[in-house]
């Protein structure tokens, strides 16, 4: 953070005093030029659970999940309780984390349950973490996680699927019920 702030300052005085500065980092870097002022920005990140989770030091309202490539809002209960349409409704109006293209994830994205998921899903399944834990891995980075049922995409009919983020199983539910969010985006 300490070369950040200074590598800012820099940028700003050689901006004001119209001067060339470039600065020079390690690691992930952002290249650019404003007005005479060429220069490296560092940008960092924090990983989570062995690097499964990354989030940038740009960015503390999006997690990154590099097991599928998709991005999470980090509050995993941003919108609370609602039915299915309006939680569709919901994370495709969406402006959050500097992002406006988040999205219902499907039960694929959201779970590792082989019988209706996918390897790579969000949610383990089975939990083995003990009762009044998560489905999510030891460590995780996510903030506002409910123990009850969130809607995914996928519809079965004239229900959807959901899941229940306490243990990580999937079932089919009505659509009218109210049920947690939890936008993704990505690929």
């Amino acid at each position: 953070m300490t070369k950040l702030v200074f590598t800012l300052i820099a940028l700003t005085c050689a901006t004001a005093f119209a001067q060339s500065v470039i600065v020079q980092g390690s690691g992930s870097i952002a290249q650019g030029t404003a007005g005479n002022v060429r220069g490296q920005i560092i940008i960092t990140f924090t990983n989570y659970c062995d690097g499964r989770f990354k989030i940038w030091n740009t960015n503390q309202n999006a997690v990154l999940d590099t097991d599928s490539g998709i991005t999470w809002t980090r509050n995993a209960s941003l919108g609370g309780l609602k039915d299915w349409t309006n939680a569709v409704a919901y994370c495709s109006n969406l402006t959050n984390a500097a992002y406006s293209d988040w999205r219902l994830p499907s039960i694929d994205e959201f779970s590792r349950n082989i019988a209706s998921g996918s390897t790579d899903g969000l949610v383990d399944y089975p939990s083995t973490n003990g009762p009044g834990d998560p489905a999510l891995p030891t460590g995780h980075p996510f903030t506002s996680v409910e123990l009850g049922n969130y809607w995914s995409s996928t519809e079965s009919g004239s229900d959807a699927w959901r899941l229940l983020l306490n243990d990580g199983s999937v079932s089919t539910y009505t659509k009218v019920s109210g049920n947690y969010i939890w936008p993704c985006r990505g690929p």
